[in-house]
């Protein structure tokens, strides 16, 4: 998050921050009927809130647009929550209020008042009552007199809140975005050896007998994670073991990983290779999908094998010709990049790692 400026903050303390400080006036959530009044328990999980209870002559409600501050409970004693509108609220919370009090500053307050108790040793022996209160201080922009500046503790949270809003409606138009469709009407079906060249690794080399020095060499296993890519070793392997070619999509059949390699490769045990002339990194990633489809419709019962696979169709986009329809296939995969691409540089706006600040 963006830093904020604290060089005209300083100390208040709580018990003079507000106008009017009452008691909750419930005695537990458990002892009312329900009914349509939000009971408030010194608790922080869910803001306070219980469930809506009945108050039938008014005489336990408290007003909203306050501070409850947790004065007694197990694991919540010193922990704050902000109420815009009427509740009930446990004898157990404390409520602040002031007439320059707002959703905006009051939800500022909150989290100032939030992290000042991490300085107190409020605990379910120690309450937060008495002296002890009449101690506690929190660290608020002030004016120079002392007193809370609360237009600008109504500024800074009404940008914080505005910019997280923007976010959230970013990432509500990428998960509602529609996905990129494919019209399959006019694809046909091709035996994959007919179209492919598809055969085991050259020479699959045993984890343990890798040379497993660091290095540029993708060393790439039946495993679905990272591309396959398990590790990058040194180019300096036993000679009886042999680097496969880039531009090739490699096959777990027992995991059924399928995966585009770009580069030059070494392989673990049991992975095969697809190969074609006119493959480039889109419309073999577009093959990478078909192939995925092909491999799904088996199981343990009925496992894929080299030759099953060979013998097996796959279904692809054509041409005028019947053939497969290579341009189409990189075309559809650019496409399809771009949308994600453009999706991850507004994921990464978010959230940019410039304005990302430990808090401490």
């Amino acid at each position: 998050m963006k830093a904020v400026d604290i060089s005209d903050w300083g100390e208040v303390l709580v018990a003079d921050l507000f106008e009017r400080i009452e008691r909750g006036r419930g005695s537990g959530a458990g002892s009312f009927m329900d009914g349509d009044i939000p009971y408030i328990a010194a608790s922080f999980a869910n803001n306070g809130y219980v469930r809506d209870v009945e108050d039938i002559d008014g005489s336990l409600t408290s007003d909203g647009n306050c501070i409850a501050m947790i004065v007694n409970g197990n694991g919540g004693v010193g922990r704050n929550t902000y109420q815009a509108e009427p509740f009930v609220g446990s004898s157990d919370l404390q409520l602040g209020y002031h007439h320059r009090m707002n959703q905006w500053n009051g939800l500022f307050l909150v989290a100032c008042l939030n992290k000042s108790i991490e300085r107190y040793n409020y605990s379910f022996a120690w309450k937060r009552t008495g002296e002890a209160f009449a101690k506690e201080t929190v660290f608020l922009p002030v004016f120079t007199d002392g007193s809370p500046d609360w237009d600008t503790m109504e500024q800074t949270m009404r940008s914080i809140v505005g910019s997280q809003e923007s976010k959230l409606r970013l990432i509500d138009e990428l998960a509602n975005s529609k996905p990129v469709s494919v019209d399959v009407d006019a694809w046909r079906e091709f035996r994959i050896e007919d179209i492919f060249d598809i055969h085991s690794t050259l020479s699959g080399i045993d984890k343990n007998r890798l040379n497993q020095t660091p290095g540029d060499i993708p060393y790439v296993t039946r495993s679905g994670g990272n591309n396959a890519v398990s590790m990058y070793v040194t180019d300096d392997q036993d000679p009886r073991y042999q680097k496969e070619s880039g531009n090739v999509i490699t096959v777990g059949l027992d995991t059924q990983t399928v995966c585009y390699q770009p580069v030059p490769f070494y392989t673990g045990q049991n992975v095969h290779t697809i190969a074609h002339e006119k493959f480039n990194i889109y419309n073999a990633l577009f093959v990478v999908a078909c192939i995925k489809a092909v491999l799904g419709k088996y199981n343990w019962a009925n496992g894929a094998t080299l030759g099953r696979l060979r013998q097996d169709f796959v279904s692809l986009p054509i041409d005028a010709s019947g053939d497969p329809d290579w341009e189409y296939m990189e075309s559809t995969m650019k496409a399809l990049l771009e949308k994600k691409a453009t999706d991850l540089y507004v994921l990464e706006q978010l959230l940019p790692l410039s304005e990302v600040q430990e808090v401490v």
